[in-house]
């Protein structure tokens, strides 16, 4: 979590562009997630801190991309809440744990719901 801040604090700053900070801090998330897989497979107990904390990430990423910097738009931060969660319950269907499909896609909801507080635009409905 370190690194995640470390990336925000030099995309704050302007060190780095917006949108290839987002770029960053996704992709380490997802490396995250990865490594929990990994470490599920093989056992180790550290595997729901690697979900956990890679799911978390990027839930904030994508809200914090979307409302604060704005250059991510809404779709795609939709679509990239929807890819976590369904990643998280893929990994708990097989390896039959709870814990990803449990708490994670609480946090995904939330960030959905915090995109465009308090007043949300759902661009799929008439």
């Amino acid at each position: 979590m370190v690194f995640a801040l470390i990336l925000r604090t030099i995309t704050d700053n302007g060190i780095v562009n917006p949108l290839l900070g987002m770029g960053l801090g996704m992709g380490y998330a997802a490396a995250l997630m990865v490594t929990g897989w990994y470490q599920y497979r093989r056992g180790s107990s550290l595997a729901p801190v690697f979900i956990a904390c890679g799911a978390i990430l990027m839930s904030s990423i994508v809200v914090e991309t979307h409302a604060r910097f704005k250059s991510l738009p809404l779709v795609p931060a939709y679509w990239t809440l929807m890819a976590t969660g369904a990643g998280m319950a893929f990994v708990s269907r097989r390896f039959s744990v709870f814990l990803p499909v449990s708490s994670v896609p609480w946090g995904c909801a939330f960030a959905g719901a915090a995109i465009d507080y308090p007043h949300p635009f759902f661009p799929t409905s008439s």
